[in-house]
């Protein structure tokens, strides 16, 4: 990753999930999630994270990674709605200068596919409906206030749409699951 970075050099590092597989180690993985933002908190980049569905663990929860990378000061990833599925599901509004004060330029959006096992021992990995709905009252109210503003959204699993572009392209599909739930 290390070399990823300074090739790119990028403004912004988004990480998409299962930044370990909390689900195979024993003891507290929170010492990994050090480790994984080693590189980009080094170097000074600033970055946002979204969970996917293997961040919970035997001995680790979402909640306690959601902790050790909120000590990293150029950590923007947020803790979402506690009424909404998942933990990480925020947006970050991109302003042209610091300290905004205008319109956004570009709107991230950040879906978390959640983790861990139901009451019935299933491993949701999708986007919730409840998020959906979120994303909709947000995405309203954002262009109720600023307008029509471009976006990007980032999320763990790949939604059917995206499926079903890679294949209109005949791009190949490396993903095993998709957010078949998710309907924007």
């Amino acid at each position: 990753m290390k070399t990823i970075l300074d090739f790119e050099q990028p403004d912004f590092v988004i990480f998409t999930g299962d930044l370990l597989t909390a689900d195979l180690i024993i003891s507290n993985s929170t010492r990994f999630i050090d480790a994984a933002f080693e590189a980009v908190s080094q170097k000074g980049y600033k970055w946002g994270t979204t969970y996917g569905n293997h961040e919970n663990g035997m001995a680790t929860t979402r909640e306690q990674i959601f902790e050790t990378e909120s000590k990293y000061a150029n950590s923007y990833t947020q803790h979402g709605d506690e009424k909404m599925a998942g933990l990480t599901n925020y947006f970050i509004p991109v302003y042209a200068h610091a300290g905004g004060g205008e319109t956004p330029l570009v709107i991230l959006w950040f879906f978390d596919s959640r983790g861990g096992f139901d009451p019935t021992g299933v491993k949701p990995s999708t986007i919730d409906e409840t998020v959906v709905e979120w994303f909709r009252t947000e995405s309203q109210r954002i262009t109720d206030t600023w307008g029509r503003i471009p976006a990007l959204a980032f999320f763990h699993i790949p939604t059917y749409a995206t499926r079903n572009t890679l294949n209109r392209f005949k791009l190949v599909i490396v993903c095993y699951n998709f957010n078949f739930q998710i309907r924007l």
